[in-house]
């Protein structure tokens, strides 16, 4: 797996550093990391003086290699402006995943990606991982239980894949959640139990296609949807959702996964729906 993170020297920073750490190992992944340098935050004198921009650069690689240790990888800048210098880098990486930490005005242990990550979600070339704050202050034995929310839909499926891959690199359990809403688009509470029952049968449908060599189970409830998916997220290692559609992030993740990710306190991947 190609990983690529984001790393601007910031707490926010190292938990990405220690996220795609985590990620590399479980998947024997390759690191790019993306030294951030924003020209528009920089003092102009910095910008001038290019042997201080160059210090710059080698106090983030430092840094870099100390949070990764013993892991290799490569260094790029991405001084477009984050965003886009990022998506841009992740696309000539042929990035599978690009890692980001979240915003600090986020709970601790909480995922709140910040405008960053709002923007890379909104045009995202490859998966997008979001470390909630304070990842890199925890205590690490590596990645364990990995949850996917699934619901049938084509971005579910493409999560599904993505989450099987991951189990699979280090035979890990993956738990597939099903969550029925109660509420349609009339807004008016349905009948629980069919609700459940169909959603049950969608998540008994996706462990049958997975393969024999990762350990899987499910667990299905009826209710909101991102509440749910939170409170599963307090037993899980990482949570992989599915993206819909271009456009804002409300647009693209739909409002289950935009709260999805802003409630989470694990590790989210989104990951893009086909053909997006």
């Amino acid at each position: 797996m190609k990983i690529v993170v984001g790393w601007n020297g910031t707490e926010e920073g190292t938990d990405a550093l220690r996220l795609a750490a985590d990620l590399a190992r479980l998947t024997s992944g390759r690191i790019t990391v993306a030294c951030v340098i924003e020209p528009g935050a920089l003092p102009p004198e910095l910008i001038r003086d290019r042997a201080a921009w160059v210090d710059r650069f080698e106090a983030l690689f430092t840094g870099a290699r100390h949070e990764l240790g013993d892991l290799e990888f490569s260094v790029r800048e991405a001084i477009e402006g984050a965003a886009q210098g990022l998506r841009e880098l992740a696309i000539e990486e042929a990035a599978d995943l690009l890692v980001l930490g979240s915003t600090h005005r986020g709970a601790v242990g909480r995922v709140f990606p910040g405008s960053v990550a709002e923007r890379l979600l909104s045009h995202a070339p490859c998966a997008l991982a979001v470390a909630p704050r304070g990842y890199a202050e925890r205590p690490h034995g590596g990645l364990g239980l990995i949850g996917v929310g699934y619901d049938g839909s084509r971005s579910a499926r493409a999560a599904l894949e993505m989450a099987k891959r991951l189990a699979r690199a280090a035979d890990y359990e993956l738990r597939i959640i099903g969550i029925a809403p109660e509420y349609a688009a009339t807004e008016l509470p349905l009948p629980l139990e069919p609700l459940r029952h169909e959603a049950e049968r969608r998540v008994e449908r996706a462990l049958e296609a997975v393969s024999s060599d990762v350990p899987a189970s499910t667990a299905v409830a009826v209710g909101d949807p991102a509440a749910h998916l939170e409170e599963q997220g307090v037993d899980l290692d990482l949570l992989v959702i599915g993206s819909r559609g271009r456009g804002p992030i409300t647009k693209l993740l739909g409002s289950v996964s935009a709260d999805v990710i802003r409630r989470a306190p694990c590790p989210v991947v989104v990951v893009p729906s086909p053909n997006v």
